[in-house]
């Protein structure tokens, strides 16, 4: 079997994550099978695909057209040796993009898909979006293109409530299915080189903060986060930086420093089962990552969050856990308040106990997913 595995990338930790959580779960259901990944430039490399022991989809989008669409002339057997493959050579495509189906940005993502996944469907392909967040979609062309994207899926997952709104919004039907994240399944370790690590503080930042919110609250991040930081000191917390994604993530880290006077560790680590890891041995987390808080709640760590769409909302709401998620505002008494969550030697503690009995029920959900897509796939 040849699995396309679609929408994953190796400079977000989260979603690099996503990729090795779906290698996981179809390996060991399918022990033979081949995965392909396209090279999308800096964000998938020819040397990062093959790394992972992947192939690489022979393909160039432009405009909507494979470039390289002629060499599909040229043996499979040929193309294979090289680590290539065409698209007629896959069977199952599996969609994990995360957040890209929706109107900030996304119209080029759903233009190409629906475009494509007709022709997927008649060549016999079988095509599953795994748990991600979808919408809202504006426009008639971007809800017609979601139309035909939900009519020839075999299965497409919502991954929160409000995604599940927008897709029944388009279209209703038996195939739109709703499930957590399912990077809640993986097991991440702790490197030697990160022992010193153990009962602190990460704080996972977020250029998409500053990017996406409203201007009146996306000017209050950067204040926000450093007098958190500030506070974590104060309590001896031992806070640090993990980077999800170094690319944006740098410089925005350096600013919060400067705002609280105060310089700390940055730890910037490529494997992001080492990252989750790292995360699993916290005394608490404060992330903007979305991938940051799955991390922390499905290994029953106290998550604190702030977020720039309702799968922030949804997350917290799935741990029962809806104070979690922090308000960009400047108001430090409920900073403070919420912060303790994680410095509170019995809230902390309280909360673990919580949150690892919603954990296990998040992750037989995703188990469940799993079932269901090989039923499909079968």
């Amino acid at each position: 079997m040849m699995v396309e595995i679609k929408g994953v990338q190796f400079i977000n930790k989260g979603a690099e994550l996503m990729l090795m959580a779906v290698i996981e779960q179809v390996r060991d259901r399918y022990p033979d099978a081949e995965f392909v990944l396209t090279n999308r430039g800096a964000y998938s490399t020819f040397q990062s695909i093959s790394r992972l022991g992947c192939y690489q989809k022979l393909y160039i989008n432009r405009r909507g057209f494979n470039l390289l669409a002629p060499a599909e002339l040229i043996s499979k057997k040929l193309l294979y040796r090289f680590g290539l493959v065409p698209e007629s050579g896959i069977d199952v495509i599996l969609d994990a993009s995360g957040f890209v189906y929706h109107n900030k940005g996304g119209m080029p993502y759903i233009r190409e898909t629906a475009r494509r996944i007709r022709k997927w469907k008649r060549s016999g392909k079988k095509v599953i979006f795994l748990p991600q967040g979808f919408g809202p979609f504006q426009g008639w062309r971007m809800r017609e293109w979601m139309r035909t994207i939900i009519d020839s899926a075999d299965l497409i997952c919502a991954r929160d409530e409000v995604s599940l709104e927008h897709l029944n919004g388009i279209k209703r039907s038996e195939k739109n299915a709703m499930y957590p994240d399912f990077t809640n399944l993986v097991s991440g370790y702790l490197p030697e080189g990160y022992r010193h690590l153990e009962g602190r503080v990460p704080i996972v930042t977020n250029f998409g903060m500053v990017h996406w919110l409203p201007q009146e609250e996306s000017r209050n991040y950067v204040p926000l986060m450093a007098r958190a930081l500030t506070f974590f000191l104060e309590a001896g917390c031992e806070p640090y930086f993990l980077m999800h994604e170094d690319v944006t993530d740098k410089e925005l880290v350096h600013q919060i420093m400067e705002a609280a006077g105060s310089e700390v560790e940055i730890i910037s680590e490529s494997d992001p089962l080492a990252v989750k890891g790292i995360i699993g041995a916290s005394r608490g987390v404060l992330s903007s990552r979305f991938h940051g808080l799955v991390n922390a709640l499905s290994q029953g760590v106290p998550a604190l969050g702030t977020g720039w769409s309702h799968k922030y909302e949804a997350l917290f709401s799935d741990y029962q856990f809806e104070e979690g998620l922090l308000p960009v505002t400047d108001d430090q008494d409920l900073l403070r308040e919420r912060l303790s969550f994680i410095s509170d030697e019995r809230k902390n503690s309280g909360l673990r106990q919580k949150l690892e009995k919603r954990s296990e029920i998040q992750k037989e959900l995703s188990r469940k997913m799993w079932s269901r897509v090989f039923e499909i796939t079968a």
